[in-house]
C-alpha cells in the first residue's frame, strides 16, 4: 500500500479529532505474520510502544476499543482508541489514536469517524496502489470539503474540485427528493436558479440514470440504455461528453 497516501490518510482523520495527539495504523505485512507501521501521526511520532497491548488486543478481539486514562503525562490523561483494520488479510491490523481524556457520551462519536476513516482507507485493497497522484486527489478533495463549514458549502466545494480534477466545463450534484432528482449543488456557483431551464434539464438526465439504474456516458453508440434525455441536454446547451 502506497506510504505517501497513507500517511496523508492518517492525518486526515486525526484532523478531524481536534484532542487527538498521537496516532498509529499497524497492518499485516505480505506474509501475514507479524504487524508493520502503515502510518504515523504525526509523522515524527515515535513512541509506538505504549500502543502495543492494545493492538495485541485489538487483532485478538477484531471489536472496537476505548481504554479510558490509559496514559498519563504531565499531569493529564489521555485515552487510547482502537479499531481494527481489515484490508483483505485473514489477520486484523489496528488503528490506534490517542486522544486528551473525553467524556463517555463522545465515544459513540469517535468511533463513528475512525469507522468513516477506515472506509476511506479499505478504498486501496491490500494490494500495492499503482497510482499515487490519484490517491492524493482524493485525499485532497477530502480535505478541502472538511475544512468548509457547513454541508452546503462542502457540496460546492467538492463539485468545484472535481470539475478541476477532471477538466470538467460544469459538475452538478443532486439529490433524490420525491421520485425526482434536484441539483443543489454546482461547481463554481455559490448559487444558482434550480428552476432554470438549464438546471431542469440536467435533473433529467440524472432521473434518465437513475430510472435504469446504471452509469451513463454520452455520446455511447454502442450502449443499449436510452439516452433521450442525455441527447437533449447536448444539443441545447452545447454540451461535447456527459457523464452520469
Amino acid at each position: 500500500m502506497d506510504k505517501r497516501f497513507s500517511q496523508q490518510w492518517l492525518s486526515l482523520v486525526c484532523k478531524q479529532l481536534p484532542d487527538a495527539t498521537a496516532a498509529v495504523c499497524m497492518v499485516p505485512d505480505a506474509s501475514g505474520q507479524k504487524l508493520v507501521t502503515l502510518a504515523r501521526w504525526p509523522q515524527q511520532f515515535s513512541n509506538a510502544a505504549e500502543f502495543s497491548k492494545i493492538v495485541q488486543y485489538i487483532v485478538k478481539k477484531r471489536e472496537p476499543v476505548c481504554f479510558a486514562a490509559a496514559v498519563t503525562e504531565e499531569q493529564q490523561n489521555f485515552d487510547l482508541f482502537a479499531v481494527p483494520v481489515n484490508i483483505g488479510a485473514k489477520v486484523p491490523g489496528a488503528l490506534v489514536v490517542k486522544l486528551k481524556s473525553q467524556p463517555e457520551s463522545r465515544q459513540k462519536a469517535i468511533f463513528s469517524r475512525l469507522k468513516i476513516g477506515l472506509q476511506y482507507l479499505q478504498l486501496t485493497g491490500a494490494k500495492q496502489v499503482s497510482n499515487e497522484e490519484f490517491y492524493s486527489r482524493i485525499v485532497g478533495l477530502l480535505a478541502a470539503c472538511f475544512e468548509q463549514e457547513g454541508y452546503q458549502k462542502g457540496l460546492v466545494t467538492m463539485v468545484t474540485e472535481l470539475t478541476r480534477a477532471f477538466d470538467c466545463e460544469r459538475v452538478a450534484y443532486a439529490e433524490y427528493r420525491g421520485h425526482y432528482n434536484r441539483v443543489v449543488a454546482l461547481s463554481n456557483s455559490a448559487s444558482f436558479d434550480q428552476r432554470s431551464n438549464l438546471m431542469q434539464k440536467i435533473g433529467d438526465v440524472m432521473d434518465e440514470a437513475m430510472d435504469q439504474d446504471n452509469v451513463i456516458v454520452f455520446p455511447g453508440d454502442a450502449s443499449k440504455l436510452i439516452q433521450c434525455a442525455h441527447q437533449e441536454l447536448a444539443r441545447k446547451y452545447g454540451s461535447g461528453s456527459i457523464l452520469t
